[in-house]
């Protein structure tokens, strides 16, 4: 037999249908989880389910999340092309943040002079192709957070459309 908590101070065995039980309220989602959750076709409330990547993609400096942040369970839901593109990027930034500390440590003269993007391109293509998949989502969105949630969810599900971007 489950505890039973009357909503509304009313009796709970007058109104067995108002009546919920201790885990319906222990396990309701916290405020603070509203961001991470979804309303599915029939009326309740779910998770969503690439919560990692939706961070990265509305963060400002995509840079920093990806070397201060670890990998949560839901990147591992993705397609391998994404979950591949994210290690790769993850990876670039965590080795030039080490190497730039070592060379603050060892400064060298630098002898070439190329433009920063250039640069970028050639010393992060991987970052550069996740930035690409940002702006793409942001665009078909039109900047808006709820359809950035939907437009994450279809490029996932479309495998060519997902390998057109990250090419």
């Amino acid at each position: 037999m489950s505890l039973l908590i009357p909503m509304d101070n009313k009796n709970a065995f007058d109104t067995p249908s108002l009546a919920r039980t201790y885990s319906d309220i222990w396990y309701e989602p916290a405020y603070d989880d509203v961001d991470r959750l979804q309303v599915a076709d029939d009326g309740f409330l779910v998770q969503f389910q690439y919560t990692y990547m939706l961070n990265l993609l509305v963060t400002p400096d995509m840079e920093a999340y990806l070397a201060e942040t670890a990998f949560s369970d839901d990147v591992y839901a993705l397609p391998i092309h994404l979950q591949r593109l994210l290690v790769e990027a993850k990876e670039e930034v965590v080795l030039d943040k080490r190497t730039k500390g070592d060379r603050c440590k060892n400064p060298e003269p630098s002898t070439t002079s190329s433009t920063p993007t250039a640069t970028a391109m050639a010393e992060h293509p991987a970052l550069e192709r996740l930035k690409r998949v940002r702006a793409f989502c942001w665009l078909r969105s039109d900047a808006d957070i709820a359809n950035l949630m939907s437009t994450l969810v279809e490029l996932v599900a479309d495998d060519d459309e997902l390998d057109r971007v990250i090419s």
